[in-house]
């Protein structure tokens, strides 16, 4: 989420979403949800996500790569990779409704304590861009790692920390897209 890879850097129209880290069993739940997964249609996503990236690395263009692929696939693995494609959309909605606690400008109620979805794609025109963006940047932080410790060991020499002096390395603002525009 590095504000210089942005594309367009205007950050006076943008939406910000506050969001929390999942556990491995929260993310776990959100697939078990999302039901089972098309295994075939998988692998054939990864392929032509695979062709698409190839061909960007070298400096052609992944979308007609992505595009050529898919059209040399059978009627029914192009189906199959659509009900893949499916059942990713429903994962990021439950992963979404999961770790999102609030989406600047769309103050939904909750729903049995958790951000409504449903009521986001009801009044958001852009939503499906938003609970793609948002699961993905969920599962960015659920993944970064355990937070270690930066306090200092106590004055009698121990190993313990008085709680005032402990600080997490996960501790306050990430510099990225939200918090450049707040301190802009």
């Amino acid at each position: 989420s590095d504000t210089e890879d942005l594309l367009i850097k205007d950050f006076a129209n943008v939406a910000h979403i506050k969001v929390k880290a999942l556990t491995p069993d929260e993310r776990r739940a959100a697939e078990r949800a999302a039901g089972p997964k098309p295994r075939h249609g998988t692998v054939l996503a990864a392929r032509s996500y695979d062709v698409m990236r190839k061909a960007q690395r070298e400096g052609e263009d992944g979308t007609i790569a992505h595009a050529v692929f898919m059209s040399t696939l059978t009627d029914e693995e192009q189906e199959q990779v659509t009900e893949f494609e499916a059942w990713s959309s429903l994962v990021d909605r439950e992963v979404l409704r999961l770790g999102c606690l609030a989406v600047d400008g769309f103050d939904l109620p909750r729903v049995d304590g958790l951000y409504d979805v449903e009521g986001l794609l009801e009044v958001c025109v852009e939503a499906e861009e938003v609970i793609s963006e948002g699961a993905r940047h969920i599962r960015n932080i659920s993944t970064l790692g355990k937070s270690v410790s930066l306090g200092q060991s106590s004055a009698s020499g121990t190993s313990e920390q008085g709680a005032e002096e402990t600080q997490l390395e996960t501790d306050g603002n990430v510099d990225n897209a939200s918090t450049q525009a707040e301190s802009t």
